[in-house]
């Protein structure tokens, strides 16, 4: 336990970009100054590894929409481009109230539910690493496996996931299998360690609620992410 280098794979990379970065870049919760990224537009939140995207045009993705509850095609929007935050996801409101432009989140349940900004499809870019190379560059660390539940934090920017398994690597090999623990910390800080991101790349389909539990079909995922967290028991 304690501070390591965690490889993350494609669903904690998932949780950390969906629960944490991506519902406190909804502009709802910007215009409500309920988001810890509020007021982060041309920061550098992460290192130069590090772009996250929603984009609900991807093919077949679980949270693909033609367009979204009030009309606006859907589009990709880039949140993190080389570890600086460029902006926020919106509505027709938050869009006209923060002087942007409509990126085709404004979603509802069904037709008569309130409309939230929500996400569609959202994750961490892929990178060049080969995963083998991540772990032959990894001299002391931890290999997280399956997260199997996280936590959402917009306003204090905290992460926590608890993961199905891991590996112990020690000097570029996996050593011994480890049972369920958690991986945490903050998220800019996590993000700002970041200094390994594979080619390999999974997204995960699922659900999102929000608001009085309203739900929308989503997906989240990206690569292997390597960067120091803090481990601890399951």
């Amino acid at each position: 336990s304690g501070y390591l280098s965690v490889i993350a794979d494609p669903s904690v990379a998932g949780v950390l970009a969906h629960e944490v970065m991506g519902h406190a870049s909804e502009a709802d919760e910007i215009v409500k100054k309920r988001s810890f990224l509020t007021d982060a537009v041309g920061k550098r939140v992460g290192s130069e590894l590090v772009n996250m995207v929603d984009d609900g045009t991807i093919k077949n993705a679980n949270g693909t929409i033609p367009f979204d509850s009030e009309g606006t095609p859907a589009s990709r929007t880039i949140i993190i481009r080389e570890g600086i935050y460029l902006g926020y996801i919106h509505n027709l409101e938050t869009a006209a109230l923060l002087n942007a432009k409509p990126t085709g989140n404004g979603r509802a349940q069904d037709f008569n539910r309130r409309i939230f900004v929500r996400m569609t499809n959202t994750f961490f870019e892929p990178g060049e690493w080969k995963l083998e190379e991540i772990i032959e560059d990894t001299k002391d660390g931890v290999l997280a496996i399956k997260s199997i539940s996280g936590m959402e934090d917009p306003v204090g920017g905290g992460f926590e996931t608890k993961v199905l398994m891991g590996y112990i690597i020690r000097n570029g090999e996996k050593k011994d299998l480890v049972r369920s623990f958690t991986v945490s910390g903050k998220a800019l800080e996590i993000l700002k360690t970041v200094d390994a991101v594979s080619r390999d790349f999974r997204l995960e389909g699922g659900m999102c609620g929000k608001g009085e539990e309203d739900w929308v079909h989503v997906s989240t995922g990206g690569p292997y992410m390597r960067a120091k967290m803090l481990v601890g028991g399951g």
